[in-house]
């Protein structure tokens, strides 16, 4: 029996012309909402006495080894209840990119 997992779903963006104000602007947004989605699962997480997961972490970064943007949210939790913790994890994420961050969030 598995006792804890992690499933990564990654992204992967060629990348542009160089624009280092975009990449800059880019970066500053993902890296916001990566924060405000940690913030949210982490509150999640410490509210239940049997939370879904046991994290969910937003990455992105250039990878100058693949040649490429690389965007990936990787959801844990115990390995009985992956299933629960991938759907609330993708449930996060969705209630995140439809309703945006919060002010108080930033």
């Amino acid at each position: 029996q598995i006792g804890e997992f992690s499933l990564t779903m990654t992204v992967k963006e060629g990348l542009e012309g160089n624009s280092r104000a975009r990449h800059l602007r880019e970066g500053m947004l993902d890296t916001l909402v990566g924060m405000a989605l940690g913030f949210r699962t982490d509150e999640v997480v410490r509210r239940s006495d049997d939370p879904p997961f046991t994290g969910v972490h937003w990455n992105y970064f250039n990878s100058a080894r693949e040649g490429c943007v690389l965007n990936s949210i990787t959801v844990s939790g115990e390995g009985r209840r992956w299933r629960d913790a991938v759907r609330e994890g993708v449930r996060e994420v969705r209630r995140l990119q439809r309703h945006g961050v919060e002010k108080e969030e930033l």
